[in-house]
């Protein structure tokens, strides 16, 4: 380096001919160095000497374009171009360009970094990149941009994955990383976690911390600031304090750093670590990025997560990379849901994507097809064809698609059980399959497993039972079957040598993350006894414990009786009651039939006796009686036809309330007219009783003929021209006047004192709920002025509070929700005062003594207590905003309204129609304006209260609001 700088001060004589010499910060002694036969004297010194007016030299770099980077005292930075002649070929002289003010330092910076070469810029851009400088304080600028403050030491990585690097040391005792693309991209360069610390950005006046700021602040306080940034950011590393940079070597992962004791210390930023996986892995290089990950601890989901769901596709090539097929099996357990590479994730910042125009580009543009169409895929059994083009020992597409709905974990245990089976049938016929593409090590040898011997073949066994055992929920049943037949080959190879194989291995390492109790419940729902004495064996496990169990099963020779023993043991009723009526459909049917009404299988047990009409029969009156006591009574009625039992299916349709149904089965049972005439009778007073008035009428009209009871019984079910044209029909218009137009003269009075209630209470509410908003507004405005150091600018306390006074006795008069808890009610929205309402509806009783009439007094009383508003509580806006939004007219309302003012109209009655509508228009009106008040003045999103949860629903504006009231009959809307 002395002699690069030698020569570079060479050409500096020549083309400033003026300069007696050059300084060159960079030691503490002083040194004197003869150059060759030039005779040109280098000075090291601890402090630049002026070589001419207003001009000192810093520092002198090798520029990576070539020539050098010369750092002025100023902060202008300059690249030294050498000249290009050579002896007997004269060419162009030195010369000394000014970088510009983009390029140029904002303070003096004895400490310059020229910037390694970029692969996107071209030699001219690369000529005048700006270059790194640490100034005295401590700045880290990159040209004129400032990086970082506080910056104690820094080094570049010339080169290697993800390209050349800065990686600096803060006060702070962090060590950042950060890839010189990143410095590059438009915006620049600004780390969260520096500008937090030091306030760049932040405008100099003091801002009003929130109390979400506050407890933020408190929760930092009470950690270290270090190693929370060095938990939560892949860019960031705690290191130890006074640590400084020294080196970090090109095309690696680890970077050289000097402790404040002395000694010498390499490691590896997670940044870099993450950069040289990625570029592993973009070069399929599995064995290479598998020794990264497992050696600086990464994550393992990083391999999964970073060319995901392409890696899918890689699964073989994967399984044929990874040195030793347990690392697979670590794998299998380090897998949990989601992506850390998407956003949010733990490795988000990876700087290295999937290329398009590569291999996993093209991969993860067929898998994201597939993950397309991976919901048409559901239910669908996977396809065992290999199709053209996918690797030996991968899924095909049918396959991927149910892989990808399955979710992750279930995606990469499917091509990994998928990749195994493959290399396990290549084992047993002598070879392992040749993975698809070049998998190699990070040492350029191939990492395939050996041909078929015992160990590979064990622990491939072992990898095939975890991807069951892993899978979510775990696929027990099938892990279990595979040692099954893994034990049974064994045994017809080997006989019992009493030697533990393949299987016992692979069932020990299950357990050891599998419970016990688990593995052998699943064991005997496979119907395999030595299987399940085999778990407990190497459960560790007490076998006498379940000796007299196992040997109480094995007892049972009948083989469908032995599993229904097994599946009641284990509560698996359903698949029991189809192995009881396997061992004997005639001798087992009472037994089956008390199984499946205790268990609610009767519907399973109507299939399996659906050739058997007798039993039938029966099963579909068990059903009825089933659904008769779960209260289900047309359902009920259905089945009890089904079973020629009509005299129950009359009942139970009687229960329902189907009229037509009840007359129907009449007829079938042959009911003769005085029968008929008693049935209606009771039919029509149980319709009437159970609130269903329209029903009851018609019984009356159809099967009694009563026109008068009929009539008066829809008109009271408000069913007006049902009403109308009955009496008209029967040739009754006397019950027109009689008894139609009295009980619509009655409900349209009611309509119409709660359509003016309602509008004077909304009038109230909203009046109330303004002023509640405008003290909080002039609060809020009074806090912020005094912490902007503004006081004075709003109200103060003492005002806000007379305010209050003056205002609250006049505009809560009348309003309910402050003293009482009355609500609207239904279409007709009467108010019920709750206390008159608690002492009316509820008759003296002594059932349960005075502790219970004492505990149902309390439990009304906070019943009352929560309906009420207490005025100037945190609760009264949100409470007001409910109830303001509560009292728009309900459906049925308008509905009826309409219905009556068409009859009133018929009845020769307009204006009072108009009346009417006219009153409900402006209870529609008045809601609507108040909707609109709060959709302008929204409550503030974090200041709901817990309980009124309901309000951030409220205020948000509907799709299309309302602007006019264009409602029901025109002729009955008021001229505008």
């Amino acid at each position: 380096a002395k002699k690069y700088l030698e020569d570079v001060l060479v050409e500096l004589q020549v083309i400033r001919p003026s300069l007696d010499s050059i300084d060159v910060q960079g030691g503490q002694q002083q040194q004197e160095q003869q150059h060759g036969q030039s005779g040109v004297r280098v000075q090291v010194a601890t402090t630049p000497v002026c070589t001419s007016p207003g001009t000192r030299v810093l520092r002198v770099v090798p520029h990576a374009a070539g020539g050098a980077v010369v750092a002025m005292a100023s902060g202008e930075v300059r690249h030294y171009i050498p000249s290009s002649s050579s002896p007997g070929h004269p060419g162009s002289s030195a010369r000394l360009l000014s970088l510009g003010q983009a390029c140029s330092f904002p303070a003096p910076c004895p400490w310059v970094v020229s910037v390694p070469p970029l692969e996107h810029l071209s030699q001219a851009s690369a000529s005048s990149s700006p270059a790194l400088g640490l100034s005295r304080a401590g700045h880290l600028y990159w040209g004129a941009m400032l990086v970082a403050p506080e910056v104690t030491s820094l080094t570049t990585r010339t080169g290697g994955p993800g390209g050349p690097a800065l990686l600096f040391c803060s006060r702070r005792s962090l060590m950042y990383t950060v890839f010189l693309a990143q410095l590059c991209a438009p915006g620049g360069y600004a780390h969260k976690e520096l500008t937090e610390a030091s306030g760049l950005g932040l405008p100099s006046e003091r801002k009003h911390l929130e109390v979400s700021e506050m407890r933020s602040a408190m929760h930092q306080g009470m950690r270290p600031n270090a190693a929370i940034a060095a938990a939560r950011d892949v860019l960031v590393r705690s290191v130890e304090q006074g640590s400084h940079l020294l080196a970090a070597p090109k095309d690696g992962v680890r970077v050289v750093m000097q402790m404040p004791r002395g000694n010498l210390e390499a490691v590896a930023p997670r940044m870099l670590v993450l950069a040289a996986i990625a570029d592993a892995l973009q070069a399929r290089a599995y064995a290479a990025a598998w020794e990264l990950a497992t050696t600086n601890r990464v994550d393992l989901n990083l391999l999964v997560d970073w060319n995901w769901p392409a890696f899918l596709y890689d699964v073989p090539a994967f399984v044929a990379a990874v040195p030793a097929p347990s690392d697979l099996t670590d794998l299998l357990f380090a897998l949990r849901p989601g992506n850390m590479c998407d956003e949010g994730g733990l490795y988000a910042g990876i700087p290295i994507k999937p290329s398009p125009a590569s291999p996993q580009g093209q991969r993860y543009a067929t898998a994201a097809a597939a993950a397309a169409a991976a919901p048409d895929a559901e239910g669908q059994e996977p396809s065992t064809q290999q199709e053209e083009g996918s690797p030996e020992g991968g899924l095909s597409r049918e396959q991927m698609e149910q892989a990808l709905h399955a979710g992750k974990v279930n995606a990469v245990c499917m091509a990994m059980r998928a990749a195994v089976e493959a290399r396990m049938k290549g084992q047993a016929a002598g070879a392992a399959p040749a993975a698809e593409g070049p998998c190699v090590a990070a040492d350029g040898v191939s990492t395939a497993l050996p041909g078929s011997t015992h160990a590979a073949a064990q622990q491939l066994l072992t990898v095939l039972v975890t991807t069951f055992s892993r899978s979510q929920p775990p696929q027990l049943g099938q892990a279990l079957s595979a040692i099954k037949n893994a034990k049974e080959a064994d045994l017809t190879k080997n006989g019992a040598s009493g030697q533990q194989g393949p299987a016992d291995q692979a069932l020990r390492a299950m357990l050891l993350h599998v419970d016990a109790d688990a593995a052998y419940q699943a064991a005997l729902g496979l119907y395999e006894l030595p299987l399940a004495f085999m778990v407990i064996t190497h459960a560790q496990r007490d076998p006498g414990e379940y000796a007299l169990e196992l040997q109480r099963f094995a007892d049972v020779q009948d083989p469908h009786m032995r599993r229904y023993a097994i599946d009641m043991h284990l509560r698996r009723f359903n698949l029991a009651l189809g192995h009881l009526v396997a061992a004997d459909r005639d001798a087992h049917f009472e037994q089956a039939l008390e199984l499946a009404k205790q268990h609610h299988l009767l519907r399973q047990l109507l299939a399996l006796y659906q050739e058997d009409p007798a039993r039938r029969r029966v099963v579909l009156r068990a059903c009825g009686e089933a659904l008769e006591a779960s209260n289900k009574m047309e359902d009920a009625g259905v089945a009890y036809v089904a079973a020629g039992a009509l005299q129950d299916g009359l009942r139970a349709y009687r229960a329902a309330g189907q009229w037509r149904q009840v007359f129907v089965l009449a007829g079938r049972l042959n009911y003769d007219a005085k029968a008929t005439t008693r049935l209606a009778a009771e039919f029509a007073d149980e319709l009437a009783s159970n609130a269903q008035p329209a029903a009851a009428a018609a019984v009356l009209l159809h099967y009694l003929g009563d026109v008068d009871n009929g009539v008066a019984t829809l008109a009271g079910a408000r069913e007006w021209h049902e009403a109308l044209r009955t009496a008209y029909a029967a040739q009754r218009p006397d019950l027109v006047h009689t008894v139609i137009a009295p009980a619509a003269a009655e409900a349209a009075a009611s309509l119409l004192a709660d359509a003016h209630d309602a509008r004077d209470k909304i009038a109230k509410y909203l009046a109330r709920l303004r002023e509640v908003r405008r003290k909080r507004l002039n609060m809020d405005e009074a806090l912020r002025a005094a912490a902007e150091g503004e006081g004075g600018m709003g109200p103060s306390y003492e005002e806000m509070a007379d305010a209050a006074s003056e205002t609250g006795a006049s505009i809560l008069t009348g309003m309910s929700i402050y003293t009482d808890t009355s609500r609207m009610g239904g279409p007709g929205g009467s108010s019920v005062s709750g206390s008159g309402a608690a002492s009316s509806s509820r008759a003296p009783s002594t059932l349960g003594g005075r502790k219970a009439q004492r505990a149902a007094d309390k439990k009304a009383t906070a019943k009352a207590r929560k309906g009420r508003v207490k005025q100037g509580s945190p609760e009264e806006e949100a409470s007001l905003v409910v109830h303001v939004m509560s009292l728009a007219p309900p459906e049925a309302t308008l509905t009826h309204t309409g219905a009556l003012a068409e009859l009133l109209v018929i009845l020769e009655h307009e204006q009072d129609a108009r009346t009417l509508q006219a009153a409900v228009s402006e209870w529609i009106a008045a809601h609507q304006d108040a909707a609109e008040d709060i959709y302008q003045n929204p409550f503030p999103e974090d200041r709901v209260p817990h309980a009124y949860q309901q309000i951030l629903e409220l205020q948000r504006r509907p799709a299309k609001p309302a602007r006019e009231v264009a409602w029901k009959w025109d002729i009955l809307r008021t001229a505008s």
